[in-house]
């Protein structure tokens, strides 16, 4: 996961990305298996070959994190 995209995230601590972004990279796994490719204007802009990229990951690491903390896994912060 490069720096770029975990700035995106609200709570980037190591802790928590070790939980989220897998189950990130579950989903674009899925994308990529079923050959579904999301546009995604900032991604134009760099040689990443994630699916998932940019301000989307941020909201979809935003909302997975949220999940987590409503189930008792992680702390609100």
């Amino acid at each position: 996961m490069s720096k770029t995209t975990e700035a995106f995230c609200k709570h980037p601590s190591d802790e928590r990305l070790e939980i989220i972004a897998p189950i990130i990279e579950i989903f674009e796994d899925f994308l990529d298996d079923k050959g579904i490719v999301i546009e995604n204007d900032e991604k134009e802009q760099s040689e990443s070959p994630s699916n998932i990229y940019g301000t989307d990951w941020g909201n979809l690491c935003d909302r997975i994190e949220a999940y987590l903390i409503n189930l008792g896994v992680l702390e609100g912060t």
